[in-house]
C-alpha cells in the first residue's frame, strides 16, 4: 500500500477532507501514492498559499528558482 501524506499546502502536509484515491504505476501495476482529492476549503487554502508566496518567488533570481525546482525534481521518483 502506498503512503498517505495529505495535501502539501504552505510547506506542510495537511488533511484535505476530500475522497481518497490511489495513483498507480502502469508499468509495475503497484500503488505509487494514496492521495486526497481535496475539499473546496483545501483548494482555497492552496490557492491562497500560492498567492501569498508569489511575490517572494518573483523576487528570487532565476538561478535560485532553478535550484529550488531541481531540489523538488530530485525528490520525485523516476
Amino acid at each position: 500500500m502506498a503512503e498517505f501524506r495529505g495535501n502539501y499546502i504552505s510547506g506542510e502536509f495537511v488533511a484535505s477532507g476530500g475522497d481518497l484515491f490511489q495513483s498507480h504505476n502502469p508499468a509495475m501495476e503497484d500503488a505509487v501514492v494514496l492521495s486526497a482529492t481535496g475539499s473546496r476549503a483545501s483548494v482555497d487554502d492552496a490557492v491562497q498559499a500560492a498567492r501569498d508566496a508569489l511575490p517572494a518567488w518573483r523576487r528570487l533570481p532565476t538561478a535560485d528558482r532553478i535550484e529550488a525546482l531541481e531540489r523538488v525534481k530530485a525528490c520525485l521518483p523516476e
